[in-house]
């Protein structure tokens, strides 16, 4: 049995891969929702707060590979080239 979260159903993240910059959009979000970023091993990577109904998140800085963006208890693979 799985609950359904209603704010996570308008979700997305693109371009996914990506050259480092990550488009979140989310039209049902609580203003000011923390994320954070970690690597594969667990390692955190960025923190920060999605706000709007856009956020842009900037992975310019780390190397390629795969990353766990965590919010509103769910995560989300991001793939950087």
């Amino acid at each position: 049995l799985g609950i359904e979260d209603p704010q996570l159903k308008n979700v997305s993240v693109y371009p996914n891969p990506s050259s480092g910059i990550f488009k979140i959009k989310h039209d049902n979000l609580v203003s000011e929702t923390p994320y954070q970023i970690s690597d594969i091993t667990g390692k955190l990577i960025q923190t920060g707060k999605l706000s709007g109904k856009q956020t842009h998140i900037n992975l310019t800085q780390v190397q390629r590979g795969i990353y766990l963006l965590i919010f509103s208890g769910s995560t989300f693979k991001l793939v950087k080239n």
